[in-house]
């Protein structure tokens, strides 16, 4: 990749994170309209990010299902007027 490529795909990506993952499509479809390999260059590059973003939404403990099993165990082993 020549170096103006190299900027060009450096300028689009930080653009496209900028933007919201769910108007990436509409994005690439502007920027990259008359260069595919740009686009699946972009696409490539932007879809861990999302797939990171994803993630956060979430506390990791929600993800793995440990809370409720966790909550579920503890309130089985509590007697009334305990603190814990």
């Amino acid at each position: 990749m020549t170096p103006e490529r190299w900027k060009k795909l450096a300028t689009l990506f930080a653009a496209a994170r900028q933007c919201p993952a769910e108007n990436h499509t509409a994005f690439l479809d502007q920027a990259c309209a008359d260069d595919p390999e740009m686009r699946a260059e972009l696409e490539s590059l932007l879809q861990p990010h999302v797939d990171a973003d994803d993630f956060l939404e979430q506390p990791a403990i929600r993800l793995l299902g440990l809370r409720q099993t966790r909550e579920a165990s503890s309130s089985e082993r509590r007697q009334p007027g305990s603190l814990d």
